[in-house]
């Protein structure tokens, strides 16, 4: 006799599996992986050591004696921090043997809502708040030298059509505008090539 397995949605989140868990460490970063295992505070915790973990990047890149930039420190304590999160759900999961937390926060749409939150946030930050750079060349010597990290105010000058992370065919000029003051550091794109940036230093 001939038996059919009925096709189940969703099935990581029916029956909470081990390699599953770490999917979800590598994707939604250690906090997401503990959220998914309805482990809250662990997921805090891990979120915080985050941070922790980009506060020690910056000062690695900065006092360190390697030739690693701010970016690679920090991708590189990340992936470290992720590895062990992602070792640590493996366990917590393997001892669950398939409990489904019972928690909101480890519902399968509250786990997208925080995909969208880690992809969509920091994108809109870097194109319209903040964005960070190094300084390659010694061209701003002796206010900025060579390997030197610094966050660039991208509403300090007011918005323009080229404020966007997409082509916007919009009016030229600038919104909320304010002019330059004498001593600025402004990072300008070449009209060439917007790819590429140049650092220039008013003194």
């Amino acid at each position: 006799m001939e038996r059919h397995v009925a096709f189940r949605p969703f099935s990581p989140f029916i029956n909470r599996k081990p390699w599953a868990a770490v999917v979800v460490t590598f994707v939604l970063a250690p906090m997401g992986g503990l959220f998914y295992l309805g482990k809250g505070a662990l997921g805090l915790l891990y979120g915080a050591a985050y941070f922790v973990a980009a506060f020690l990047a910056a000062l690695a890149a900065h006092y360190g004696d390697f030739d690693l930039s701010l970016k690679h420190c920090m991708m590189l304590g990340a992936l470290t921090l992720t590895v062990v999160a992602a070792g640590h759900c493996f366990v917590v999961a393997k001892k669950a043997q398939g409990a489904v937390p019972v928690q909101w926060f480890a519902r399968w749409y509250f786990l997208f809502v925080l995909l969208f939150a880690q992809t969509v946030i920091p994108h809109l930050m870097r194109s319209f708040l903040f964005e960070p750079f190094n300084i390659p060349s010694g061209a701003s010597l002796p206010n900025l030298k060579v390997g030197d990290h610094l966050f660039v105010s991208k509403y300090a000058y007011g918005y323009s059509r080229y404020s966007f992370p997409v082509d916007v065919p919009v009016d030229e000029g600038r919104w909320f505008f304010t002019p330059p003051k004498r001593g600025d550091i402004a990072v300008l794109k070449l009209p060439t090539d917007p790819s590429h940036l140049e650092l220039k230093f008013n003194s």
